[in-house]
């Protein structure tokens, strides 16, 4: 069963030493996953819609609408100049979609999935460097949306 995004940051943080943190990444290491952690990360991206109102899921853990695989091949559209945007998308357009986006995932990931936007994924020890000493080649590597 593939887990959620916060319950690998979860895991991530109850992790006691760098192996065992890097161990919790590689055994994660889903395409969605990875691309999350390189949305987040990644100096290169920058998103241009960062924040929507939005009322939080109630739904039980695993039980939501969508989920963040999902949600993140999505994220193109939040995307400064992203080829697969429409140029005539409106940031009121964007923050419609985003708010469609946030709500309809469970509660824990839309704000993850916030905090992915912000570049403001704070997990004690989930550094770039980690990341690349991880993943060899992370922030080359193209994101797959």
């Amino acid at each position: 069963m593939k887990k959620n995004v916060y319950e690998i940051l979860d895991e991530f943080k109850a992790a006691k030493n760098e192996h065992d943190r890097r161990k919790v990444l590689v055994d994660n290491a889903t395409p969605d996953f990875i691309a999350f952690l390189q949305l987040s990360f990644s100096p290169k991206i920058k998103f241009w819609v960062k924040e929507a109102k939005y009322k939080p899921s109630n739904s039980p853990a695993g039980m939501g609408y969508t989920n963040m695989g999902n949600a993140i091949k999505k994220s193109y559209l939040f995307i400064e100049d992203h080829p697969k945007r429409n140029a005539n998308l409106t940031e009121e357009k964007a923050k419609v979609l985003l708010t469609q986006i946030l709500e309809s995932l469970e509660a824990r990931e839309a704000a993850v999935y916030l905090e992915m936007l912000n570049k403001k994924v704070k997990v004690p020890y989930l550094t770039l460097a980690l990341l690349e000493k991880t993943f060899p080649g992370f922030l080359e590597t193209p994101v797959k949306l």
